[in-house]
């Protein structure tokens, strides 16, 4: 299951572009390379094949670049007092083994988990650990109607900003609603099986019973 939100001009109707991830875009390729999904008969020359092809590659290619490099995980040792003869030897830790105590004057080297500072030894606060590090998210994108990915770049209004670009007329002048989805197996079935025939591949799935209809003919009665 994808979460997915549709950024739709109400005016026209239409799916402008869906925020969503490379997963989602692997999982559609993946279904229009299966067997589930057929081209016999059809001319996919007027579909979006090619579009999300292509943008599946170029997110692969995006995904690959080296990371930012991250603070390494780094475990500290702690030490205290290896005889403890006198009852504030407990008190003082360092992270060099071997220093002399300063209560006793016997030599710190009994490793400890933690430890609290004390009088010529490390300030050093309990634990010890580097902050771990976050598990990666799922590369952000945007997915247009005709079935164009591309990576989100730099921050996500910056993007979107960009992205309104396609809106067809004045963006101020464009009423835009954006709506959650979820896309399961059904839901990305049904894209894909669009995508072989039109262009319009979101609008049609999500959109396609919202059309505005022409008024009818005025009565001569």
């Amino acid at each position: 299951m994808f979460t997915t939100k549709l950024h739709i001009d109400t005016t026209a109707q239409r799916v402008v572009f869906a925020e969503a991830t490379k997963d989602a875009v692997d999982y559609l390729v993946s279904l229009l390379e299966s067997p589930a999904v057929s081209f016999l008969g059809l001319d996919i020359w007027d579909s979006c094949v090619d579009n999300i092809f292509d943008s599946a590659e170029d997110l692969e290619d995006a995904a690959d670049e080296p990371p930012p490099p991250v603070q390494v995980q780094v475990k500290k040792s702690f030490f205290q007092c290896s005889y403890k003869s006198r009852p504030a030897c407990g008190e003082f830790v360092t992270e060099t083994s071997g220093v002399m105590c300063p209560s006793c004057g016997w030599p710190m080297a009994t490793e400890v988990s933690n430890g609290t500072p004390g009088a010529g030894c490390s300030a050093v606060g309990t634990g010890g650990f580097v902050a771990p590090r976050a598990a990666p998210m799922p590369m952000a994108c945007v997915l247009t109607d005709d079935m164009r990915a591309m990576p989100m770049s730099g921050s996500r209004s910056t993007t979107l900003t960009r992205m309104r670009t396609l809106f067809p007329r004045d963006i101020s002048a464009v009423a835009v609603e954006e709506k959650t989805v979820q896309l399961g197996h059904k839901e990305c079935m049904a894209i894909a099986e669009a995508a072989l025939r039109s262009r319009t591949v979101l609008t049609d799935v999500f959109l396609g019973n919202k059309a505005p209809q022409s008024s009818p003919p005025p009565s001569d009665a």
